[in-house]
């Protein structure tokens, strides 16, 4: 017996997933859901998606039931975006209102059900049926399955019934009614295929599926400024014009930029002049492009700056949002205060969005309780059963739906930032009295592009001094932005998380719980309470409970002062240090600290 449900997306994801039971009031049932069909969704981090959920399953204490993790390839997974989902009854064990017979019509037996429908089956009464809410939860393997119910040696199951006025579960007992109540057996039990002794609980309790799930940023695929005039190597220059500033970014956007070469590169003599929608059409065109930048000119100057000029993900994603926040226009200009302190700290611009985009997705459960006892086992986790997609093979879900949510954009200042480098020795030239495009190309060209969830960046091989210097000062700078803002918007610091953009000196620091957050929390921390949130900030993250220890030999960096949730930090709390900002303030013979060179701490 199944029953097509209608739900809303984030709904069906994680109060819906394959193997989740709940109440449907809608015919007073309990149900379970069976399974779950969806379209493949696109994203730009798709690999990246699936590295992600490979690893933490493989990590997992418990293992994986029925050791059934896929390797992490695009052809064994897909990013499911849900659209319906199918259940069934469960649990299928009854009990009569009137007379209290038990029905089971677990395993094999559902046909009695489909066949009698919720009416009591005992000679004699016509009573209705109730579903009983106690379910087994396997604590090795995660699997779920109704009660067992034992039968009289004399009478079967004719006339089984529970008594269940006692407080603890081996206190219930099983009687049989047509032995005048006599006990058949005391406790409820379930038994599970793997051999485990199953734990009872009701369907509902927290430890009956606990979700295993990710929220990840999504800014889009690589091919959101493409074009059939330009080819991929004709417009990369372009954005990475836009960063340097070759020409008026975001107020003339790529969009337009990549029109304008279009319609440079227009043959007018082979028109059709005497065709007027030809004509029209050209004179639209020519009439949406502002600005005076020749993309030529654009390319030329790039390939000049810094050579290689095809920008990373990230790069193209920062780009992207730029325009978003520019559309958006929705923060004040700084004050005079605010724009003072903001040069004290190194950071060019603050900016806020509330159409910052997120991936929220689910990929597997495990059943147990929230609270795992000592004596007991880490369970299984179990991924969602294979579904099929277009190509016809079948292949293990990750479900995702897109939401957005508030992000306040931060961006280091590159002068800043080079002449730091510079100071503390690193083979970079000092970028201090260069102007702005400048110091983005010095800074750009040095550095490697980095992984947008790395673990590794301080001890991968494929990332140079500078790339690593660069990502740590601007990831430690954004954990203490985090661990403020939460004081200052009244947003838990657990709701926030980052996201770095390190070749652009840029974190987004957003709120990734879309349910439980202050909607215009970042908003009113960008505009009312900002000199206060960054002033806080340069105070306050100079401070370590475990100095001088942590300073002197943990390298400025441990839980006390800057490790956040693992949830909230897109590193893993890999890369910190506070030393790169407080210098030898914090540590002895420690190069002078970022925020003592732009007079955060006072000048030099």
């Amino acid at each position: 017996m199944t029953n097509h449900m209608q739900r809303g997306k984030k709904q069906v994801m994680y109060n819906f997933p394959p193997k989740a039971t709940f109440s449907n009031p809608k015919h007073n049932l309990i149900e379970i859901s069976d399974t779950m069909f969806g379209e493949k969704m696109d994203i730009s981090s798709e690999q990246e998606l699936i590295d992600y959920v490979h690893a933490n399953l493989s990590s997992w204490e418990g293992g994986v039931a029925d050791d059934s993790v896929p390797s992490p390839s695009r052809d064994q997974w897909v990013i499911a975006d849900p659209e319906r989902v199918y259940a069934e009854i469960f649990p299928r064990v009854f009990e009569c209102m009137d007379c209290g017979k038990i029905h089971d019509y677990s395993g094999k037996r559902i046909t009695g059900l489909e066949e009698n429908g919720q009416d009591c089956q005992r000679n004699g009464c016509d009573g209705n049926l109730t579903q009983i809410h106690h379910v087994g939860v396997c604590p090795s393997c995660s699997d779920i399955s109704s009660i067992n119910v034992p039968s009289c040696d004399d009478h079967g199951w004719s006339y089984v019934k529970l008594d269940d006025r006692a407080d603890r579960y081996q206190n219930f007992k099983w009687r049989c009614g047509a032995c005048n109540g006599a006990v058949i057996k005391e406790g409820i039990h379930a038994f599970c295929d793997c051999g485990e002794y199953m734990d009872v609980t009701v369907h509902s309790a927290s430890k009956a599926m606990n979700i295993h799930d990710l929220t990840r940023v999504d800014l889009g695929t690589n091919n959101v400024y493409q074009s059939d005039l330009r080819s991929d190597e004709e417009i990369d220059p372009l954005v990475i014009g836009a960063y340097l500033g070759e020409f008026d970014h975001p107020e003339t956007t790529l969009r337009e930029m990549v029109q304008k070469d279009g319609v440079s590169g227009i043959d007018y003599d082979d028109l059709d002049a005497d065709d007027p929608e030809v004509i029209e059409g050209i004179k639209d065109a020519l009439g949406q492009i502002g600005g005076g930048e020749n993309p030529e000119l654009v390319r030329r100057s790039v390939e000049n700056k810094v050579g290689g000029v095809e920008p990373t993900e990230n790069m193209r994603r920062y780009i992207q949002l730029h325009e978003i926040m520019e559309q958006e226009s929705a923060r004040e200009d700084a004050s005079t205060r605010e724009k003072q302190l903001m040069d004290q700290m190194g950071i060019l611009d603050i900016g806020v969005t509330s159409e910052f985009p997120l991936l929220k997705g689910v990929y597997g459960y495990h059943r147990t309780f929230n609270e795992q006892e000592d004596d007991k086992p880490t369970p299984a986790v179990r991924t969602f059963p294979p579904i099929k997609v277009e190509d016809g093979d079948w292949r293990t879900p990750i479900y995702t739906t897109r939401s957005k949510t508030e992000a306040a954009i931060v961006q280091l200042d590159p002068r800043a930032v080079g002449h730091w480098l510079s100071e503390a020795g690193y083979n970079i030239a000092d970028t201090q009295d260069m102007d702005l495009p400048e110091a983005r190309a010095t800074l750009y060209a040095a550095m490697e592009p980095v992984e947008p969830y790395s673990t590794d960046v301080e001890t991968n091989e494929k990332y140079n001094e500078v790339t690593r210097a660069v990502h740590r000062l601007l990831h430690t700078m954004s954990h203490l932005l985090m661990q403020r803002a939460s004081v200052h918007s009244g947003i838990e610091e657990t709701s926030f998380a980052e996201y770095l953009f390190t070749d652009a000196l840029a974190t987004a620091i957003y709120s990734n719980n879309t349910q439980n957050y202050t909607a215009g929390g970042l908003f009113t921390l960008t505009d009312r309470n900002l000199d206060d949130w960054l002033l806080s900030t340069l105070n306050q993250g100079e401070r370590c409970m475990y100095d001088s220890t942590c300073a002197e030999i943990r390298g400025g960096a441990c839980h006390a002062c800057l490790h956040i949730s693992e949830i909230g930090c897109q590193h893993f709390n890999k890369n910190l240090s506070r030393i790169d900002l407080y210098g030898e303030r914090i540590a002895k013979d420690a190069a002078t600290g970022f925020w003592k060179l732009t007079g955060g701490l006072g000048s030099t």
